[in-house]
């Protein structure tokens, strides 16, 4: 879609004292959707989960859309 950019980012999760999950920063970015699924599958083995999104985003609105997700292992918390 003319305007927007895909903005691509990689979630891990770890686990937190109280047993919930919380996100490990930094988030990452990628260059491409195949980078991003490929980091997310690195951290997942590091940590208690990963995730790999895409939003598409347009700039001259300030608007994105809902998380895609490409590629998640293990256990996510909220990314939204």
């Amino acid at each position: 879609m003319p305007g927007t950019n895909a903005v691509l980012e990689v979630l891990a999760f770890d686990r937190a004292p109280d047993g919930g999950l919380a996100l490990v920063e930094p988030t990452i970015s990628a260059a491409s959707e195949d980078e991003a699924r490929h980091v997310a599958l690195r951290l997942a083995d590091q940590h208690a989960g990963a995730v790999a999104l895409r939003r598409d985003t347009s700039p001259a609105v300030g608007e994105s859309s809902a998380p895609v997700v490409l590629f998640q292992a293990g256990e996510i918390g909220d990314f939204d």
